[in-house]
């Protein structure tokens, strides 16, 4: 094992506090594969999330799937809903105690349909199944995996839709010819209206689960009913959620490595731009002398459309201010950064104009540029 797959161990466990001992419903589409799933379903179920499944079954294979998946380990209860009878009826009728009892007993309750009725064939009875079913359980969140939201993906990839943003949404999607969307995005507008937080869209495939759940990237389109947001200060708590959020950028050579230690040490020049407890931003200082350095940035992808790090950049800024420094820079090797900072009076300047406690301890071979601000 190396130190990437210890990191996601420890990434993976430290996210699923979100989740542990709350209800997350999954629902499943037809032509997404219950075994495909099962490994993500054990790993969750293995962190303390309490899941509950709804899955099509129109050729009556998953009792034998479930039964020989429980023979290998897994928890699973199978419960069949009740399928309409009458013309022209969606309802598929389930027992909620029936449900809350195998969650209180630790299983993981699967609720099936056999599509008998032309009714129950059609993605409303499964959508108004999720959603009773969310409702009543007061599930944290809803994940729906299906493979017709590829071709949504491949052009909205991984992104956050706000619930005041759903009109312009719906109409984007007209405009690049996926109007046949919108209707899903109604019905997910009416559950973020339901209480339920958030809704995921991913493609319905091994793993998916995993990175929505368990990292700070996700996986597929999430729609949120935004409660809270708000810029400040780093805390004690967000250490570790700085070091995962970071991680990918050290990475990928974008920013210098950053230790825990370093974050601890340094906790009080680093904020970060928080939504409903969950850090999305964060930006640090590095002070020399009179000179501030604005670095270790990271938004996560879904969110990089909405400006969070322009706006914790100018939140640094008046902090600058406050802190009476003689002037600010910036180094990178992002085109992005170059623009955001000569849009805002900042100029080029040489490595060799800045600090001297700066040179000595920056690596001269990056292929970076600079640019500084006298306030």
């Amino acid at each position: 094992m190396d130190i990437s797959d210890l990191y996601r161990a420890l990434e993976f466990s430290h996210y699923a506090k979100r989740y542990r001992d709350n209800v997350l419903a999954i629902g499943l589409s037809f032509n997404t594969p219950f075994r495909d799933l099962v490994l993500d379903f054990k790993v969750l179920a293995a962190y303390g999330i309490k899941l509950v499944i709804t899955a099509p079954d129109p050729k009556f294979e998953l009792e034998r799937e479930i039964a020989l998946s429980n023979a290998h380990g897994t928890n699973f209860n199978l419960i069949q809903a009740q399928e309409p009878k009458a013309a022209g009826s969606y309802d598929l009728k389930v027992n909620i105690s029936q449900i809350e009892a195998a969650l209180n007993l630790g299983e993981t309750p699967v609720i099936v349909y056999h599509c008998l009725t032309p009714q129950t064939t059609q993605v409303e009875a499964s959508q108004k199944l999720g959603k009773y079913m969310a409702t009543q359980l007061k599930a944290k969140k809803i994940i729906f995996l299906t493979q017709r939201v590829q071709q949504l993906e491949e052009i909205i990839s991984r992104t956050r839709v706000n619930y005041d943003e759903i009109d312009s949404f719906c109409e984007r999607l007209h405009e690049i010819k996926l109007g046949e969307f919108e209707k899903t995005v109604r019905f997910v507008q009416s559950l973020l209206e339901a209480n339920i937080p958030e809704v995921a869209y991913l493609v319905g495939k091994s793993g998916v689960l995993c990175q929505e759940v368990f990292t700070h990237e996700g996986a597929g389109i999430l729609f949120s009913k935004i409660a809270e947001s708000q810029i400040r200060q780093a805390e004690l708590r967000d250490i570790s959620d700085i070091a995962f959020q970071i991680r990918p950028q050290i990475e990928a050579g974008r920013i210098l490595p950053v230790e825990e230690n370093s974050i601890a040490q340094n906790l009080h020049n680093f904020w970060v731009y928080e939504i409903d407890g969950q850090i999305v931003s964060v930006l640090r200082f590095k002070e020399y002398g009179d000179w501030v350095e604005i670095a270790t940035g990271s938004t996560v992808f879904r969110d990089r459309k909405y400006g969070r790090a322009s706006e914790l950049f100018a939140h640094l800024m008046e902090e600058a201010k406050r802190r009476g420094v003689k002037g600010v820079f910036g180094v990178g090797i992002s085109p992005k950064l170059e623009q955001k900072l000569t849009a805002i009076g900042f100029t080029e300047v040489q490595h060799s104009e800045l600090p001297q406690a700066w040179q000595d301890q920056y690596d001269a071979s990056r292929p970076s540029k600079a640019f500084a601000l006298t306030i």
